[in-house]
């Protein structure tokens, strides 16, 4: 695929990095999400999910976070990725800790 191709939408309520995010995110496990065949259907499956990090990914990119293009996304997911990686460190020099059984 071409570095700057565009995308095929299924619907109006999924922009093109979400689109993407879709396709790729998880070896596209959650791509069937862009298929929802209208907006409440896919926000209730997405929902449902059970994965966090994508409903995070998703909202941060959408059009209701006022994200309006691809530079943007990614400018806010690298963003987010280093307050993860600053979150990392935050972990490792916490005290080890384990769940009782």
């Amino acid at each position: 695929m071409q570095k700057n191709a565009q995308l095929k939408l299924p619907s109006d309520w999924i922009n093109p990095s979400q689109q993407a995010v879709l396709q790729g995110y998880a070896g596209g496990e959650f791509a069937y999400l862009a298929q929802c065949p209208t907006e409440d259907a896919y926000r209730a499956e997405l929902d449902v999910c059970g994965d966090a990090l994508l409903k995070f990914l998703l909202l941060e990119i959408s059009a209701r976070e006022e994200c309006e293009s691809r530079e943007e996304a990614v400018a806010r997911i690298e963003i987010a990725t280093r307050d993860l990686m600053s979150v990392t460190g935050y972990l490792r020099r916490a005290p080890d800790w384990r769940e009782p059984r």
